[in-house]
Formats: C-alpha cells, structure tokens, sequence
C-alpha cells in the first residue's frame, strides 16, 4: 500500500527530533539520511505504519473544505506518531520522558482526527465537539512481524513493552 498524499516525510520528523538526527561520529546534521540511526528509509517505514495506523481509525482522510483541512491534520499526526515509534523503537533504554509526551500528543491528535473525520464523513460538516460520542482508541500495538520487508533496527516488542 502506497503512502497517502499527506504522509509526512523524514524530515518533518526530524524537525521534532533534531537531537536524534546524529551521524556516527555524533555530527547532528538536521534530518534522517542514509548516515544516522535511524536513517531516513528506517524513519520512512515508521511513517508508512502510522499512515495505515491513522487510515483504519479513521477509515477515510476527506479532503480539504473550505472549513476544515483534515488531510493536514493528518500529516500532524502522523508525524508525531512516527516520531513516537523512532523514540521507542531506536532509544528505548534512555528516560522516556520525551517519549511519553510524544505518545500522550499522538493518542490525543488521532482522537480528535478521528472524530472530526467521522463528522465530515457521517454529516457532511463539522458539528460542535461533544456532539458526537468520543471513539476510543489505544496506540497501536504492533505485533511481531508486521513491519515492512527488510525493516531493521526496531525492537518491536519495545514498542508495546514500555506502553
């Protein structure tokens, strides 16, 4: 499955996490490439699960209105979810600290997507918060195995494990 039109890119990534685009001599150069840890195909990846994260809570990303831009919110929310898998899957035995922020933002964005998603969808418009039931939604656990082909460095179960 191909990425959506508002995917986030690596560098919107790193523009959240600046001091994790290090090279191995410990250079910080401002966005993932082929140099760091994680480089910008393994950041890629995560982004790429966060999309699809993002497509079956919501079901549907509607297109821009004149009232509302939920394709750019999705790219948000993509990014901080992505930003959350590099923190656990990369640095997962430093203090999660950052990493729990990041989880706690992406929880709360994808919730609120996720409702304005299904007022636009169910009613055309969106209504007054509160007017719909809140869904319920939990990050994402992931599973041994599920990430793409040729994936690596992630410990998947470090994912659910800290959460």
């Amino acid at each position: 499955m191909a990425d959506p039109a508002w995917a986030p890119t690596s560098a919107d990534v790193a523009g959240l996490l600046a001091q994790r685009t290090l090279t191995a001599d410990g250079e910080q150069v401002g966005e993932f490439d082929q140099d760091t840890i994680p480089t910008a195909v393994q950041v890629a990846a995560l982004v790429s699960i966060t999309c699809r994260d993002i497509l079956t809570a919501c079901g549907t990303i509607p297109p821009p209105t004149d009232e509302v831009d939920l394709e750019a919110d999705a790219k948000g929310v993509a990014t901080v979810g992505a930003a959350a898998y590099v923190e656990a899957g990369f640095f997962p035995t430093e203090p999660d600290s950052r990493l729990r922020e990041l989880r706690t933002q992406y929880e709360a964005m994808l919730k609120r997507l996720v409702t304005a998603c299904g007022q636009v969808v169910n009613q055309g418009t969106l209504t007054p918060p509160g007017t719909l039931p809140d869904p319920q939604y939990a990050f994402p656990q992931v599973a041994p195995g599920t990430l793409p082909a040729g994936f690596q460095g992630v410990r998947v179960s470090s994912l659910t494990e800290r959460w």
